[in-house]
């Protein structure tokens, strides 16, 4: 009977362990907004994720766009969720590369300035070449389209991690 007793919470905290979350983006072109919602009509991107690394491995994640918007939309807006199902890995990625790269391996205290002109410079770099040649070159259209993912997980991070 003592093992049985032992074995059952053990399973309820595996079950428990896996989650599944589903969400959606709506998109207002008058203000050219994204809203994380769970609303399933006049969405630009919606989607679910079934959080199971601790069981397999994995995190499985679905999300789907509506045709009904331009690409650049549906990019952001699968970002935007991307990013809001994924907020808690982003922030426990941030501090393991703090922990590991800038106290362990670089020994500073603050973000290396010269590594963060690096990035800023490349960022606006890329934002600039897309900016003049999308329209003209399909693989600059496509690293638009990547920004806009990046763009929309930045923004769903930010709304589920709130300010700060």
């Amino acid at each position: 009977m003592r093992r049985l007793l032992l074995i059952v919470p053990c399973l309820v905290l595996a079950v428990a362990a896996a989650s599944s979350q589903f969400g959606s983006v709506a998109y207002d072109a008058k203000t050219d907004t994204y809203t994380l919602t769970t609303d399933t009509e006049g969405i630009a991107a919606w989607g679910t994720v079934e959080h199971g690394r601790n069981e397999t491995g994995w995190d499985t994640l679905h999300i789907h766009t509506s045709a009904d918007y331009s690409d650049e939309v549906q990019m952001h807006a699968a970002g935007m969720l991307e990013g809001s199902f994924f907020s808690r890995e982003i922030f426990d990625h941030m501090h393991n590369l703090w922990d590991w790269y800038l106290y362990d391996y670089v020994n500073a205290t603050e973000f290396p300035q010269e590594l963060y002109d690096y990035l800023e410079a490349n960022e606006e770099y890329v934002r600039a070449s897309v900016s003049q040649y999308a329209g003209k070159d399909k693989f600059w259209e496509q690293v638009g389209l990547t920004v806009a993912q990046f763009d929309g997980i930045v923004e769903g991070y930010a709304a589920r991690a709130g300010p700060g």
